[in-house]
């Protein structure tokens, strides 16, 4: 028990330097914090992405060093190639996406590594090395890079029907009100510009602008009174224009 305590710490402790890595970062990218414009995001992104990886990489150095077997003839070699196997898994973190296959492949390779163990204290060994790689993978998971087709089908399950209906598919299952999230998209708009943009007027397209900010989709500046496309409603539009590339004839 103390041990898996001490594991667990040793993980915990990973972890939130990792955070704090990149809180740093995103710190230093946005000063005082001021906003950053959208022309920096992928800058930011490469910057977090490499605090990620760094760290992950310092992981694998740091928990091979101290819990491979010490009094072991093979303990270099071995130590070279678990670190040529965790690097390779870890480089991975910078993907867009990572399949399924290629953990399963990586898995694979890993168990072949552990059937040609030669002695009995290898098992602490490849103990560690299965800690080192379920930690990258569950990074993966936690930002969203990778997951199973199993994890694919309980999230299905887990929508809720009556809040996605509500909050995503009804507002935006109109053309007008479709028209006016992708015009938001590109600058706020007042009422007027909005009227230009779908033709509608008075109560009727006050009537639309309306489910499009009870959603949260929209939002309206009360200083001048514009309106403007919500983080939520980016997100929408992203999905839509994502399906729609991925199977329009």
């Amino acid at each position: 028990m103390p041990t898996e305590i001490a594991r667990l710490h040793r993980e915990v402790t990973g972890l939130k330097e990792t955070v704090e890595s990149m809180q740093s970062v995103l710190m230093k990218m946005s000063g005082t914090g001021a906003d950053v414009g959208s022309s920096q995001l992928p800058r930011r992104r490469s910057g977090l992405l490499e605090v990620v990886v760094s760290q992950a990489m310092e992981d694998v150095e740091e928990g091979l060093a101290r819990n491979l077997v010490r009094r072991c003839d093979m303990r270099e070699p071995c130590r070279a190639t678990f670190a040529t196997f965790l690097q390779k898994n870890a480089s991975l973190l910078e993907q867009e996406t990572v399949r399924e296959e290629i953990i399963l492949t990586n898995q694979n390779e890993l168990d072949r590594l552990k059937a040609t163990a030669p002695y009995d204290k290898c098992e602490k060994c490849f103990q560690e090395v299965s800690r080192l790689f379920g930690k990258q993978v569950r990074l993966m998971r936690s930002m969203r890079i990778y997951s199973t087709d199993s994890d694919k089908r309980r999230e299905i399950d887990e929508i809720p029907e009556k809040e996605v209906v509500r909050g995503f598919v009804e507002p935006i299952a109109n053309r007008q009100r479709l028209q006016m999230l992708k015009s938001l998209s590109l600058e706020p708009k007042t009422f007027s510009s909005l009227s230009k943009v779908t033709g509608l007027r008075g109560g009727n397209l006050l009537f639309h602008i309306q489910k499009l900010v009870d959603s949260g989709l929209v939002t309206q500046r009360h200083d001048r009174g514009d309106y403007m496309v919500t983080e939520k409603g980016m997100g929408v539009l992203t999905a839509i224009s994502g399906v729609y590339q991925n199977f329009k004839v």
